[in-house]
């Protein structure tokens, strides 16, 4: 994992800048839909900023999206799939983990635990006010949080993720070795894609003891994970250590789990968008297969 814009794939050959630059709207025809602003309570009195995705027809479920480390939920590519998947009849939340874009918190102070909290609110909220959310769909490190939550939401039928690391470890690394002050003063500062976000070494501390293998070997949901191996901010290898994980554990029965392999794509599928409608149609099969 190295210092991309997004601190932690399903593509097609290169193709020319008129279709690597094409809308994903041209790829496949969506129904009518709308967003509209959340605001998710957390216990801790704190709230989270969201929007909602949803068809203008009737809404067949939901899925709640949860991004990578740093980035939000206005990214373009979970912009672009949020619309699309509701462009195809589901409903859609994307929201910003504390301390980023329109969520309260100070972000120096959260950890892996924190960024658990706020999926499960997420989740608590769809379900207060909507329905629980069918699948979980992570991006990077929101993609660890996705596999680490996912059994204790009743509601989720399958998981989904993209870019995922297979810990947590190596990103308190490449943040110490950012700004080593992190870990021989107890805080520091790095620039993640052109913005400079504070770390307090509780951050790092956290993400080094904790253990993701264990979730990932315990998970029972259905596991599908979309990696590239041209992806130069989280490696090839992370995928084919969480889906040998899964397939090393002693479950009974075995997790259905998938792997797919995106070739050329990079870490935020800003290439060629042909790579979100892709991923679009994917999901969305995928998810009608399991929910039948």
């Amino acid at each position: 994992m190295t210092n991309n814009p997004a601190v932690g794939s399903l593509a097609l050959p290169p193709s020319d800048s008129t279709r690597a630059n094409a809308s994903p709207a041209n790829v496949f025809t969506p129904i009518p839909t709308t967003s509209q602003r959340v605001t998710i309570p957390k216990p801790s009195g704190k709230s989270l900023g969201g929007i909602l995705d949803l068809p203008i027809e009737s809404v067949q479920g939901y899925i709640l999206m949860a991004h990578c480390f740093t980035c939000s939920k206005d990214l373009k590519a979970g912009f672009r799939l949020a619309r699309g998947l509701a462009g195809l009849g589901w409903g859609v939340l994307r929201f910003d983990f504390t301390g980023i874009g329109h969520s309260e918190g100070d972000f120096s102070k959260t950890n892996f635990h924190t960024t658990q909290e706020d999926l499960l609110a997420a989740a608590g909220y769809l379900k207060q006010h909507y329905a629980g959310p069918t699948m979980l769909f992570g991006h990077s490190f929101g993609g660890a949080t996705a596999m680490s939550v996912a059994n204790k939401i009743d509601s989720v039928r399958s998981v989904a993720i993209l870019a995922a690391p297979s810990d947590t470890g190596h990103l308190a690394d490449i943040l110490v070795n950012m700004d080593p002050r992190i870990e021989s003063e107890g805080f520091g500062e790095v620039t993640i894609g052109g913005r400079k976000f504070p770390i307090d070494r509780q951050m790092t501390d956290n993400f080094r003891s904790y253990d993701l293998s264990r979730d990932i070997a315990a998970l029972k949901k259905p596991l599908m994970i979309f990696h590239s191996p041209a992806d130069l901010t989280v490696g090839y290898h992370h995928a084919m250590r969480i889906y040998s994980l899964l397939m090393q554990s002693n479950k009974s029965p075995a997790v259905e789990a998938s792997l797919m392999t995106l070739p050329q794509s990079d870490h935020l599928l800003t290439n060629d968008l042909r790579d979100i409608a892709m991923l679009v149609q994917w999901l969305d099969a995928w998810a009608r297969r399991l929910a039948e």
